[in-house]
């Protein structure tokens, strides 16, 4: 995403604004969020939805932490837990609570899933 702290400043201001009591404020600050966003050559889901997984690390570089592998899982669940299948909320939950750094077969699974929905 390529919004500077200033524009992602004013974002947040004019997304504040669409919790007013006054329906007419709300409209006008949708509309000027969306026309910001569009003026810096955005999308919406380019602002919302952030980087959920890092490229894997080089080959000579430290692994991952099991608490990334469990970061990566938790965001899993909290943003498309009701659109996983049945096998995959269960790995997925597991995964959440597991202590040690997951196997090859485990992260790529992970990896995959959230590769699905990131795009959603």
């Amino acid at each position: 995403m390529s919004l500077d702290p200033a524009t992602l400043q004013r974002l947040i201001r004019l997304l504040g604004m669409l919790g007013s009591a006054h329906d007419g404020e709300v409209a006008n600050a949708g509309r000027m969020a969306d026309r910001l966003i569009r003026q810096h050559g955005v999308t919406w889901a380019q602002v919302v939805l952030p980087v959920l997984v890092k490229p894997p690390p080089p080959e000579d570089s430290e692994p991952a932490s099991a608490d990334q592998w469990r970061e990566v899982a938790r965001t899993i669940l909290d943003r498309w837990g009701d659109m996983l299948r049945e096998r995959e909320l269960h790995f997925v939950e597991q995964m959440t609570e597991w202590r040690g750094r997951p196997t090859e077969k485990q992260q790529a699974w992970l990896l995959n899933i959230a590769a699905r929905f990131k795009g959603r």
